[in-house]
């Protein structure tokens, strides 16, 4: 599902496509394909519209373990403009926009959709952000044994 989708994310003109970096093995677990897509075309949109002056955006896979359990991660990295833990703070909220300019469109609801389908899967939005470097964001679902 996300390797098909990246191949196919048409990225603003003049940026290069998202690098996909595989995983060097199946990572099961149970998502409605659709909500996925529609997550990831979210994030990976979010991912060049807070990077506007150009760098890599990246998708790779991460696996953990957490209370004893095994999950796995799907995670969209920026090379952009970051957050402030202020910001940072408030990401996922309806309607809050960290570029407060005007310059960068949008309505604020978009990660906020995204962490509900999340919940809805039962899976978890985590981020992570570094002021003028970039911003991480990962959805996270428990493996199927």
């Amino acid at each position: 599902v996300v390797s098909h989708l990246v191949r196919g994310f048409g990225q603003p003109p003049e940026r290069t496509p998202p690098v996909l970096l595989t995983s060097p093995q199946a990572l099961p677990v149970n998502l409605d394909q659709a909500k996925v897509r529609q997550m990831l075309i979210n994030l990976l949109s979010n991912a060049y519209k807070y990077s506007p002056n150009g760098g890599d955006v990246s998708v790779y896979f991460r696996r953990e373990k957490r209370d004893g359990l095994e999950r796995y991660g799907v995670a969209v990295e920026d090379r952009g403009l970051g957050l402030k833990p202020d910001q940072l703070a408030r990401m996922g909220e309806r309607f809050y926009r960290a570029d407060k300019s005007g310059h960068i469109p949008g309505t604020g609801l978009g990660v906020s959709i995204v962490k509900e389908l999340a919940e809805l899967m039962g899976a978890q939005l985590t981020y992570s952000s570094e002021w003028q470097v970039g911003t991480t964001v990962t959805l996270w679902f428990e493996a199927v044994p």
